[in-house]
């Protein structure tokens, strides 16, 4: 199966998600995607027309190219929004493939949970929070970071990273780490880097400070930007994906 839904009490003492239920876990094993559009094995749906933006070998996987129409998405439907003050979102992030090349206009991507459906390309405003990941200009801002970044309505998804913070860690090819975003409140929200897969090996934490985002039910990984050079490369796969809401 793709996805399992927890509606018992399935919980985690001892651990950052505290007594909160484990909602949503995925077997992103079970998947198979191509570079069309269409069902991707059985619930996420494949539109990105890009090669190499897909769900195969076990992990979904985004290959961060230009793209000005924003149109590159993959996305699943939570069927109902998580909770407006109390969530964790976890995932293992491995950085593929890496050529920062800072001659152009930057490359970014983000694996996010917004309210944004697939209907929708990524230059619409909406509701969003993520961690995201770019590269490809000298500005620092843009140099091979992992930046917390959220809209709440006002504000496209590629917009996102303007409102975040850059985390003192920088992306490195072959980097793997364990995100974790958690919301604490309708007005605070933390993201965590991990070094292991316990998440209990902290590199880096970020808090932010944020007001209407609501009805977060859509996961939605996308990338953006315009690197004019096109010389950039930034590759991400995704895998062991899990929700605990409220």
């Amino acid at each position: 199966i793709m996805a399992v839904k927890y509606l018992d009490a399935k919980r985690i003492q001892g651990s950052s998600v505290g007594s909160r239920t484990l909602t949503w876990t995925f077997d992103l094993a079970s998947a198979t995607g191509s570079a069309t559009n269409g069902e991707v094995g059985t619930d996420w749906v494949d539109s990105a027309p890009n090669t190499g933006c897909d769900i195969s070998s076990g992990t979904l996987n985004w290959n961060m190219t230009r793209d000005t129409g924003h149109d590159n998405r993959i996305i699943y439907d939570l069927g109902s929004a998580l909770s407006d003050t109390s969530w964790v979102f976890r995932y293992k992030m491995t950085i593929t493939a890496l050529n920062n090349v800072t001659d152009g206009n930057g490359i970014q991507g983000a694996l996010l949970l917004t309210d944004l459906s697939n209907s929708y390309h990524n230059n619409t405003n909406a509701d969003c929070v993520g961690l995201y990941t770019q590269a490809g200009n000298s500005n620092a801002h843009w140099n091979a970071d992992y930046v917390t970044g959220f809209t709440a309505g006002s504000e496209a998804p590629r917009d996102g990273h303007n409102n975040g913070t850059d985390f003192a860690y920088a992306i490195s090819a072959n980097d793997v780490v364990y995100v974790e975003i958690i919301r604490t409140s309708a007005t605070s929200i933390t993201w965590n880097l991990y070094s292991d897969s316990g998440y209990s090996t902290l590199i880096e934490s970020e808090t932010e400070s944020v007001s209407g985002i609501t009805g977060l039910r859509y996961i939605r990984t996308f990338m953006g930007g315009d690197d004019d050079a096109q010389a950039s490369t930034l590759s991400v796969s995704f895998d062991d994906i899990q929700i605990w809401d409220g």
